[in-house]
């Protein structure tokens, strides 16, 4: 890529923000706040207020309640066009009788911007894109990675503050989506514009975010760094949601130092640390215990060994990087552990084995009955 010249760009921040259509409500009092040049993913299921969300920055929905406000000034009453903001859409919504530098160049002849500026402004912006060679193009003779740069430069060239994308990359198959996931994620932080992304993708929102916003039934659930969204769910909600994770039902048996010590239905005892800030649970207290995939260790079951949890391996799903092992307990709790597939196959898990399941006492994360 081609080095872009200096960007301005600016925060953004909801105070309260609530909006209902009908009976329904879209957002409740949300507040977020995302800083100058920050990549952040709005994430959640469909009906979860994120678009809702996203269009009431844009301006193109207005909020019942609470406020927008961009670059530090409120922008409730600022018509659409007057913003500053760039808006992605799923479809890209290019002109399909226009070329690709027509399509590109249209915001600036609209604003009676002169041509030579035109010109240069576009010629920069495609480089940054990669498209410099392709102007002449129609839409409907690229491919849709290079429709969704051109909708992309369509953007930068008006020199937005702020760049909105809702769901740009849903319509991409998916070797395309994740090559464009890294392309996209290196614009950004080249041309360093605060950005905000609509995906109900985890995947994608933990590969391009700098943080992640999590929601549900209208309600901010959670804001993190992806590490921190994949590692210290706040709820089950997120646990659930990004990613796949195992639930266990356990109870407080004793403290020890910055650990407890709970007990499964079958009786198996296992130690789980707690992180530093967060509030331990009394004896005899009733927590869920969480657990991803990939940190299970699995052993062939040996008599009289105690613990581990004990569970029998229904199935074996092989998926090309790894292998997925389907366990169920004697209380016919379901999980699902992952081996990555570098080395040969361990002797004894096979379907109807009675295996061993344990992990390390820091990949253990508890939550609220």
């Amino acid at each position: 890529m081609t080095p872009a010249s200096p960007r301005r760009t600016a925060g953004v921040e909801l105070r309260g923000l609530h909006k209902r259509y009908g009976a329904v409500v879209a957002v409740v009092s949300l507040d977020l706040r995302i800083e100058p040049g920050e990549f952040v993913s709005l994430l959640g299921p469909s009906g979860c207020g994120k678009t809702t969300t996203l269009r009431a920055i844009a301006g193109l929905v207005r909020p019942d309640a609470g406020q927008v406000i961009v670059g530090g000034r409120v922008m409730n009453d600022v018509p659409v066009h007057r913003r500053g903001l760039g808006l992605v859409a799923q479809n890209y919504a290019l002109f399909p009788h226009m070329t690709v530098l027509e399509n590109v160049t249209f915001g600036l002849r609209m604003r009676g911007m002169q041509p030579a500026d035109v010109m240069r402004r576009a010629h920069e912006t495609l480089a940054t894109v990669q498209l410099g060679k392709m102007e002449d193009r129609y839409p409907r003779e690229l491919s849709g990675g290079q429709q969704q740069r051109v909708a992309l430069a369509r953007c930068l060239v008006v020199e937005p503050d702020v760049l909105l994308l809702d769901e740009p990359l849903g319509a991409l198959d998916k070797k395309l989506r994740e090559a464009m996931q890294v392309e996209l994620k290196l614009l950004q932080r080249q041309v360093g514009i605060t950005t905000i992304f609509v995906t109900h993708d985890q995947e994608e929102a933990l590969t391009m975010s700098d943080r992640i916003a999590v929601m549900h039934q209208g309600r901010l659930q959670q804001m993190g760094r992806p590490q921190e969204i994949y590692e210290s769910p706040q709820n089950r909600f997120v646990a659930d949601f990004i990613g796949v994770c195992n639930f266990l039902e356990c109870r407080v048996t004793r403290r020890e130092n910055a650990a407890v010590v709970v007990s499964f239905e079958d009786g198996a005892l296992a130690t789980v640390s707690i992180p530093a800030g967060t509030a331990v649970p009394a004896e005899g207290a009733r927590v869920v215990a969480t657990v991803r995939p990939e940190k299970i260790v699995l052993k062939p079951a040996q008599p009289g060994f105690a613990g581990a949890l004990h569970a029998q391996l229904d199935d074996l799903v092989y998926v090309g990087t790894a292998v997925h092992y389907h366990l169920r307990t004697a209380a016919g709790t379901r999980l699902v552990a992952y081996r990555q597939n570098n080395s040969a196959q361990p002797p004894g898990l096979l379907p109807g084995a009675s295996v061993l399941v344990s992990w390390e006492a820091d990949a253990v994360r508890m939550l609220p009955e």
